[in-house]
């Protein structure tokens, strides 16, 4: 991929680190679509059990190349509609990845790159990062990326989308936008932590666990859905694992060695 340098890991671990740092990795239509394709494959391996997403150089995603949306300004609106859904395919699909995704936020996030973030289940960044939502001061809106980021951050990230006033990584994590704040020294341990923590997880019980955190928050889980994944895990074979690992005192099979 020209855009979107992937590291595997033989813990289950997928890196994907966004890869134009002279652009400050601007999303242009060929970086939105080579993520589409990218998230679409990893979705289907079975042995995936994290995703952890970051940018190369001194920012995290600086939001729509300017080059890109200048371009599309020549564009009819038919093609700029199906530009702008694809977009839509990609947030949707980094939400509907069945394995935890984490980000890890350095520089500057901004409009598009917020909405990555807000479809991405743990955001680490560094505590001198900025964000904001510049569409609206060229004549834009941040429209494509707005469900996500109101189902993540409720109405309080409005006024940050209507003025296009950058914030802090404080007030990131004041919005819910952020989950953990670190020295720019610290941010890697950071995100070494969590991956631990997770990979700590069984891997079976936290995809099924995701899928259901995923339906609740859209509304399409069923009254019985809940229990009904409780009373299956606790028959599966990783809760009988688990179980006898915490008793005999000793690593579950998952856990990396």
């Amino acid at each position: 991929m020209k855009n979107i340098e992937i590291k595997y890991c033989q813990d289950g671990v997928c890196q994907l680190i966004f890869n134009r740092p002279e652009k400050r990795n601007a999303l242009d239509g060929q970086m939105v679509a080579e993520l589409c394709f990218i998230i679409e494959e990893l979705a289907l391996r079975e042995d995936l059990r994290l995703v952890i997403l970051s940018g190369q150089g001194s920012h995290f995603c600086a939001g729509a190349d300017r080059e890109w949306m200048r371009s599309m300004g020549e564009a009819s609106e038919a093609e700029n509609l199906r530009d702008a859904r694809v977009l839509a395919r990609l947030m949707a699909e980094l939400e509907a990845l069945p394995v935890p995704l984490i980000a890890k936020v350095q520089g500057g996030a901004y409009g598009g790159g917020l909405g990555i973030l807000a479809c991405c289940d743990i955001v680490i960044a560094s505590d001198d990062a900025r964000f904001g939502f510049p569409e609206l001061r060229i004549g834009l809106a941040p429209a494509t990326i707005s469900p996500h980021l109101l189902r993540r951050c409720g109405p309080a990230i409005r006024p940050a989308m209507l003025t296009g006033e950058g914030f802090s990584a404080q007030r990131a994590l004041e919005l819910g936008l952020v989950h953990k704040l670190a020295a720019e020294p610290m941010l890697d341990a950071a995100v070494t932590q969590v991956r631990s923590e997770i990979l700590s997880c069984a891997p079976a019980a936290t995809r099924a666990f995701k899928q259901l955190l995923r339906s609740l928050a859209s509304g399409h889980a069923a009254p019985g859905d809940a229990p009904a994944l409780l009373a299956r895990l606790r028959a599966s074979h990783e809760a009988r694992e688990g179980i006898a690992a915490a008793g005999d005192k000793r690593p579950a099979s998952w856990m990396p060695q």
